[in-house]
């Protein structure tokens, strides 16, 4: 998954010949020994797979025993997947058992995976080829000193290089690159703050589900102890933030070997991957030494089901997502919007089938609720919606949004943001107006900002959807911008979780 970012630079049309040129130039090695054709097509079908786990349209995450691997990817015995993590972990702290459970990010993946092995089966050594070409790709321009073999010349290609070569620096030192300014602008006050912030939602979607009147008791209260016991991983150690935490947590990453005098970037690069592979298993691997400010293949906040746990990254922690010092609309429809919708998978159709213990049982959902099951089959794009270029969206199923988890953490979203803007309690900002913005109510700032989480750089069908399909079917919304009724954001008939 990580190795995307680089494919996309070094596979340019018109780029690809010159880097397959200068890097068997710089490895000595013939290009007329080189299948080309073969080895292009190996590795397009690496990153086909790595693509479409990337942009798989809803979590697909999946967990079981080590021992049950084979029902995901039948073409590897989980015999041998757990020898290769065996090896893998070994030096670490982790002691692998086969009926340790397994969390897969991304079951799209592991069949993604499968279905290349099947399909080389019979030529493994070219798969093989195509995967140390990704390798060469992404690391011989560092190895070997030679960055214009990824980029040529200009100001926004340094600035690109200067990216490239902070990206590879924090694939091994984590958060280290940032942790002055991630220490500055979160001091003890932002982080309590950010604490409260999210708890508040957490708060309000408890709440919620404690008011419905078709919810029965076991079930509500199996919800409620969801988002009660729920981990939230925001922020890096609290070492970090002592007087001398970056020294302390990093100080094994600043040793040499003795007698060395000068090292070069890849000299450093091994080094300090060997030192990261003995924190395996450690306290801070997660939380220091592989998080990242800007980490372009994480989401910006993620609901894990099996650990029931909540991850906001860094980058989610910054403008224009957040602010400490911005308004109630702006943050709650910021960032409140990605957490609000993450926390609500703990009672979707999947997280019902999971409950806080981690225990596989259905204890609520489509399945065991008739009302439940009515309120996920009704379609929030029934109504004719205009778009951007006057047309109607009635009838696509292409981009088709469902009611989870958009519409519950909408509508409980909008009430933490209206209970924030009464009793202002646990927050330090006043309700203000926005320069520039004087005539908009603070709701439709509110509206407006949740909008602009799913703004893209090009017309997206789906981010005009996911704008305008939750919206058109919370009627606090209508209100806000006095949408007449039976109006395309104003339909008849709306779907609906928590509202009446």
């Amino acid at each position: 998954m990580t190795v995307l970012p680089f494919l996309f630079s070094a596979t340019r049309a018109g780029h690809k010949q010159h880097f397959l040129i200068g890097s068997c130039s710089l490895l000595n090695a013939k290009t007329s020994t080189l299948n080309t054709t073969a080895l292009r097509e190996a590795e397009d079908a690496i990153y086909d797979v790595a693509r479409a786990a990337k942009h798989a349209p809803t979590s697909t995450q999946v967990w079981f025993p080590l021992y049950a691997f084979e029902d995901y990817m039948s073409s590897v015995s989980a015999d041998l997947w757990h020898q290769l993590l065996v090896k893998h972990l070994n030096g670490s702290k982790i002691v692998l058992d086969a009926n340790d459970t397994v969390l897969a990010h991304s079951s799209v993946l592991l069949t993604g995976l499968d279905k290349l092995f099947v399909a080389y089966a019979s030529r493994s050594e070219r798969l093989l080829e195509g995967v140390a070409w990704v390798f060469v790709e992404r690391y011989l321009w560092t190895a070997g000193e030679a960055p214009n073999l990824r980029f040529a010349t200009g100001v926004s290609t340094r600035e690109e290089k200067a990216a490239a070569c902070i990206l590879q620096v924090d694939s091994r030192l984590g958060i280290r690159s940032a942790a002055a300014h991630v220490r500055e602008r979160f001091n003890a006050s932002s982080r309590a703050g950010l604490h409260a912030f999210v708890e508040r939602i957490t708060r309000m979607l408890q709440e919620s589900l404690g008011g419905l009147s078709w919810i029965g008791q076991s079930a509500a209260h199996e919800a409620k102890r969801k988002l009660s016991g729920m981990k939230l991983d925001i922020f890096p150690s609290e070492r970090l933030f002592d007087p001398n935490g970056v020294d302390n947590l990093y100080g094994a990453f600043s040793k040499l070997k003795k007698g060395v005098k000068a090292m070069s970037f890849i000299d450093y690069f091994i080094l300090h991957s060997g030192t990261l592979r003995r924190y395996l298993g450690s306290d801070h691997y997660e939380d220091v030494y592989r998080r990242r400010l800007f980490d372009t293949t994480a989401p910006l906040v993620e609901y894990f089901y099996y650990p029931n746990s909540l991850r906001i990254s860094l980058v989610a922690l910054e403008t224009p997502l957040y602010s400490p010092d911005g308004t109630f609309a702006m943050n709650f429809g910021g960032l409140g919007t990605y957490v609000a919708r993450e926390l609500s998978r703990s009672f979707d159709a999947v997280g019902t089938l999971v409950d806080s213990q981690g225990g596989a049982r259905t204890w609520w959902g489509p399945t065991e609720s008739a009302d439940f099951k009515s309120k996920l089959s009704c379609d929030l794009d029934s109504t004719d919606m205009v778009e951007g270029n006057g047309s109607s969206s009635a009838g696509d199923t292409a981009h088709r949004v469902e009611l989870f988890p958009h519409v519950p953490a909408l509508e409980a979203l909008y009430r933490a943001y209206k209970h924030a803007t009464t009793s202002n309690e646990g927050f330090s900002v006043d309700v203000m107006h926005l320069p520039n913005l004087e005539d908009y109510t603070d709701d439709q700032v509110f509206f407006l900002t949740f909008c602009h989480t799913v703004c893209t750089h090009k017309e997206d069908p789906e981010a005009v959807k996911l704008c305008n399909l939750p919206l058109k079917n919370l009627r606090s919304f209508a209100d806000a911008f006095h949408c007449p009724v039976g109006s395309p954001m104003n339909p008849l008939k709306k779907c609906t979780f928590f509202e009446s």
